[in-house]
């Protein structure tokens, strides 16, 4: 709970960007081989192969220049914030989406939005072949700014969202529906919690984080406390 001062021998927390982010990875491995370039990292491993008397002291540097490597390519990319989908942040997206396109073609004039416009019309998009350019940005604006609060604010709107959807199913009689979100919405508030838990401890290892706890004395007992108002 509240940590300890030994250095972890796996990070569970893993590395700051994702192998599935094409971007983050290629900036990654193209920061990690122009370090290890600086440093001969290779050469000096081929000459350790082809030498037949041992140097362990080599090795272990070349094990360091390594790892600063892997250290040095993981700061040039940014942590990846974990946001939770909802229907809300679905909708604005596509509605942006569509948004930058009427642009791109709009910038175009040998481009038409005819299509476009028709196949977003039951969307409640109105697209109009007479808006101007200066019309389209700040609508672009506008859904880029929605977009970055639903970001923020993505656990919360989950967490709504997952409950509204509970609420629905029991009005429909779906039990087992209606069990299955709930829980759902326990175990991801759960492991919000333990993620917070985990951060917070990881600061304490480096001066910081939990140093005590303080339970208030409204909460409920052991016999009060009901899990499936949470």
């Amino acid at each position: 709970m509240f940590g300890d001062i030994k250095e972890p021998a796996f990070d569970p927390v893993g590395r700051s960007f994702s192998s599935k982010d094409r971007k983050a990875t290629t900036k990654y491995l193209k920061a990690v081989d122009k370090h290890l370039k600086a440093n001969t990292v290779l050469k000096r491993i081929r000459k350790l192969l082809s030498s037949a008397d041992p140097d362990h002291m080599e090795a272990e540097k070349l094990d360091r220049e390594m790892t600063q490597a892997c250290a040095h390519g993981e700061k040039q990319c940014r942590r990846r914030r974990l946001d939770y989908w909802s229907i809300e942040i679905h909708q604005v997206k596509r509605n942006l989406s569509v948004w930058c396109q009427f642009r791109a073609r709009r910038k175009k004039p040998h481009l038409t939005s005819t299509a476009l416009i028709a196949r977003t019309k039951d969307l409640g998009l109105n697209l109009s072949e007479s808006m101007s350019l200066m019309e389209i940005e700040e609508q672009i604006t506008l859904l880029r700014t929605a977009v970055k609060k639903i970001h923020k604010e993505s656990a919360e709107r989950r967490d709504d969202m997952l409950l509204q959807l509970a609420n629905f199913a029991d009005d429909l009689d779906d039990k087992t529906k209606a069990n299955a979100i709930r829980q759902m919405r326990r175990g991801e508030k759960k492991t919000r919690v333990y993620r917070q838990m985990n951060f917070q401890r990881g600061r304490y290892n480096k001066g910081g984080g939990i140093t005590r706890l303080q339970v208030p004395v409204s909460w409920p007992t052991k016999d009060e406390y009901d899990e499936s108002d949470s």
